[in-house]
């Protein structure tokens, strides 16, 4: 009889661990906060998570257990974003907005041979202004 107690509770806790760790499905977008267009190959990482955007900014975390999760959204020309998510039965599809970025470069300089001897001599190149560098 003792045996079949604890059968039955041994069986009862399997079921209830099992039942304790189901996983939900991340659905989100990525989109351009100024023209509100969606980003194409933008990068979702977290820890254990990693996702590209698809060409409508859309993407997906499948099998991923219930938790709090720090994600880090980026993309090259955009300051990347950082966003804290719930992950449980009630969250919704995630949408993120990032801000284009620039980076200034002020010169470049460049080293080469002239087919005159073989000094090395800088060229400088002022560049204009860069935008999503």
């Amino acid at each position: 009889m003792l045996q079949k107690t604890l059968s039955v509770w041994l069986c009862f806790s399997l079921c209830t661990i099992a039942y304790a760790q189901d996983t939900f499905l991340v659905k989100g977008a990525v989109f351009n906060a100024n023209t509100l267009l969606p980003i194409d190959g933008a990068s979702i990482s977290g820890s254990d998570l990693f996702s590209i955007t698809s060409s409508s900014g859309h993407f997906t975390f499948k099998n991923v257990k219930q938790g709090v999760y720090s994600l880090t959204v980026s993309s090259m020309g955009y300051t990347p974003k950082v966003v804290s998510i719930d992950v449980c039965p009630e969250l919704k599809e995630l949408v993120i907005y990032l801000e284009e970025s620039t980076t200034n470069l002020d010169e470049v300089e460049l080293h080469g041979k002239s087919k005159k001897g073989n000094s090395w001599k800088p060229l400088w190149y002022p560049l204009m202004f860069l935008k999503n560098f």
